[in-house]
């Protein structure tokens, strides 16, 4: 692993690369990377796609609230043969909190020892002018060959640093993998626990899961601790993710994502070398400096996402604009005979409603399906009848009905086998019950932004300081000839570190 340096600051974007093994290349896998706090509470997290190629990188943009501590940086896999998630390494990484006062009597050594690194191969590099002025645009190129002189086609990552700054921070490591056998998917990934109301924990065959963004339904199960992994294919971005019982007997459960991660070892005392505190110091004041001046010292780019929706094709459409205003939701379908119904198991006023839907397409019964139909509401799972029969007819645009037991296993699978009703309000906003819509949480896939860094437009108002001056990464293969990179000195004085 490569990190673009050997400490952060809150606020500040950690950049790094990440080599695979030579047995990993040309395979198609997918690592998740999580970012904990020295307990082991989870502060961010993301996949990586390896793409068949022999490493990756990416970045984590660090809160402002981060503590000052060493953070845990966890690679995993998800293990084909075993359906486990492997622990495949990790490194601890300080980052510092400048907004934040400074422990007392903080120690001022790093104990952090250097990765030795194999040299096989010979790096030429050319700085061109031997001296460097601030703002100057510095154009170095490199070559890479072998012990013979044989120029190489490799993947890289380079990273510009202030030394005086890093000295004796590591920001290069070696990861020694676990031994046992496995076979990483190209799957991503999401841990949790399901329990009831009580706080037991609910161990259930079939689990539900939706997300509205792609209109698809995903399933799971969970075991006797009400451990689930949910398994998902690759996605840009985040996405709502709804987890929801199949089975009547499990309704109500509550789902929780796993935060919070047991640490098998010590995580090392963050130390406060001189340099430190007094970067920190400036740290402060170049934020200050740039809210002052609206700026950053990086922008994150958004990429474009391009999603193709399935289509499904509804048994009966009610647009709700072609009729007249009724009570509630009950009362139209109750007067317009439709499929679906809202019953008591007793008239009486006191009781809920609960739903039922039947197939009019057979013509000698109709027999209700045996079990709750399901409502998508503004791209929300509920099967609360009571709850749907109660919504405002005015603020509902459309409802689609789906009842043909082939559409209904074509489009929903298991889901789908009691029938189901897709219901669209005007501005998109109806919820669920509240437990259900508790169960919605955000999952991350492979970042859909891009870091920038505002070092173009450079004001003579404002000073140009940062510990980094450079990061960038090749993932497939560079040319065997001269690779020129580009970057802008800061305004510090200092030796800098290639």
């Amino acid at each position: 692993m490569h990190f673009d340096k050997g400490f952060y600051v809150s606020g500040e974007v950690m950049q790094f690369a990440i080599f695979f093994p030579k047995k990993w290349h040309d395979q198609e896998f997918a690592l998740k990377v999580l970012l904990l706090d020295n307990k082991g509470q989870l502060k961010d997290y993301q996949f990586l796609q390896s793409k068949g190629q022999a490493s990756t990188s990416s970045y984590f943009k660090l809160s402002y609230d981060l503590p000052s501590a060493n953070h845990i940086f966890l690679i995993q896999g998800f293990d084909k043969q075993s359906k486990k998630i492997i622990q495949l390494g990790n490194v601890q990484i300080p980052i510092y909190n400048d907004l934040l006062p400074i422990e007392e009597n903080p120690s001022q050594s790093n104990p952090i020892s250097k990765t030795p690194i194999e040299n096989t191969i010979n790096i030429q590099l050319d700085m061109g002018n031997t001296t460097v002025q601030k703002r100057q645009e510095i154009k170095p190129t490199f070559l890479a060959n072998n012990s013979n002189g044989q120029a190489l086609a490799v993947n890289w990552s380079m990273t510009i640093t202030d030394i005086k700054l890093t000295k004796g921070f590591e920001n290069f490591f070696s990861l020694s993998l676990p031994k046992e056998e496995y076979i990483l998917s190209n799957e991503f990934f999401y841990e949790g626990r399901v329990e009831s109301p009580n706080g037991t924990a609910i161990q259930a065959n079939v689990l539900g899961a939706y997300t509205s963004l792609y209109q698809k339904m995903y399933f799971a199960k969970s075991d006797a601790l009400g451990k689930m992994v949910l398994r998902l294919p690759p996605f840009e971005g985040e996405q709502a993710i709804q987890i929801f019982a199949h089975y009547t007997e499990h309704e109500g459960l509550i789902f929780t994502p796993l935060e919070k991660y047991a640490l098998p070892f010590q995580v090392r005392p963050i130390s406060y070398p001189s340099e430190i505190i007094a970067y920190l110091e400036s740290s402060r004041q170049r934020k200050k400096i740039n809210q002052l001046f609206r700026k950053e010292d990086f922008a994150l780019k958004t990429q474009n996402l391009d999603i193709e929706l399935p289509y499904w094709e509804p048994d009966a459409v009610y647009d709700f604009q072609k009729y007249d205003p009724f009570k509630s939701l009950e009362q139209f379908f109750r007067e317009h005979l439709t499929p679906l119904r809202f019953k008591k198991e007793k008239e009486k006023d006191d009781l809920p409603f609960y739903a039922a839907m039947y197939n009019p397409e057979k013509r000698n019964t109709n027999k209700y399906f045996p079990d709750k139909p399901v409502f998508i509401i503004d791209g929300k799972i509920t099967k609360d009848g009571n709850y749907v029969a109660g919504l405002d007819f005015m603020a509902i645009k459309q409802v689609d009905l789906f009842f043909d037991p082939k559409k209904l296993h074509r489009y929903f699978n298991l889901i789908g086998n009691n029938g189901l009703t897709i219901i669209q309000s005007y501005d998109g906003t109806l919820q669920v019950p509240s437990r259900e819509e508790s169960n919605i949480r955000m999952v991350k896939g492979t970042p859909l932004e891009q870091v920038e860094f505002s070092v173009k437009d450079l004001s003579t108002e404002i000073p140009y300081f940062t510990s980094q001056l450079f990061w960038q990464t090749q993932h497939d293969g560079m040319e065997s000839s001269p690779t020129q990179i580009n970057y802008i000195q800061s305004d510090d004085k200092s030796e800098f570190q290639i």
